[in-house]
């Protein structure tokens, strides 16, 4: 299914680089924090739609960093939120498969908690 998506990257104080993504499921919307050592958490979107800054974080993810704590976990933003659509694709092994609008391919895997960008 073809669904309203986002992304924001985020530089952690040691160098590494965080992602935050936000998918609009019709069900709920879900938003991903993808840590660039392989794995991810995720939340339900929550976001009431009131501004809320944060980290250099936008909108939804501004409220998830400030919610969950997230700000000593995934430092500075690197730049603006970016809004795409997205195909997704629940997988019967427990997760998410995704493109993105710029063809790259992602597969968030359930139990134990990796994703994997994929060719």
């Amino acid at each position: 299914m073809k669904l309203e998506a986002a992304e924001q990257l985020f530089e952690r104080v040691d160098g590494g680089i965080s992602s935050l993504l936000w998918i609009a499921h019709p069900r709920r919307g879900l938003m991903f924090l993808l840590h660039d050592h392989g794995n991810w958490q995720g939340w339900p979107d929550t976001w009431d739609g009131q501004p809320v800054t944060c980290a250099g974080a936008e909108r939804g993810f501004a409220h998830l960093v400030q919610r969950a704590g997230l700000e000593p976990i995934i430092g500075q933003a690197m730049r603006a939120e970016q809004p795409y659509r997205a195909e997704v694709e629940e997988l019967e092994e427990d997760g998410w498969k995704m493109t993105d609008s710029w063809g790259r391919k992602l597969r968030l895997l359930v139990g134990p908690a990796r994703w994997i960008w994929e060719s």
